[in-house]
């Protein structure tokens, strides 16, 4: 096949399909990862979504999110992290006026 005979619409329609597939190959990658990164659904259930997944692709993702929607586990991680994050600045900057303390006046009893 020459380029000079591919028209513009048949470039338009492979160009959109790739798109597609790239998109929905990248639904199936988010909705596995996100259910292997839940640690509160159990095993079975894990395994009831990835048959659901692998055997009805696009219907299985899209209930998926809808069912499980409402954030995602990877969501949660982020947020988990950041609270863990300003806890122990928090407990670092409580340290340090603790530490400052005990130089001026001596050791302080908890």
């Amino acid at each position: 096949m020459v380029l000079a005979d591919v028209g513009l619409f048949e470039l338009i329609w492979t160009t959109l399909f790739i798109l597609m597939l790239v998109v929905f190959i990248g639904l199936i990658i988010f909705v596995v990862r996100d259910l292997f990164r839940d640690h509160e659904m159990s095993g079975w259930a894990k395994v009831g979504w990835l048959v659901a997944v692998v055997i009805f692709p696009i219907l299985g993702s899209l209930v998926y999110l809808i069912a499980r929607g409402g954030g995602t586990r990877g969501d949660r991680f982020f947020e988990d992290s950041a609270a863990r994050a300003h806890r122990t600045r928090t407990e670092v900057e409580l340290q340090a006026r603790r530490d400052a303390d005990s130089r001026r006046t001596g050791p302080v009893e908890d």
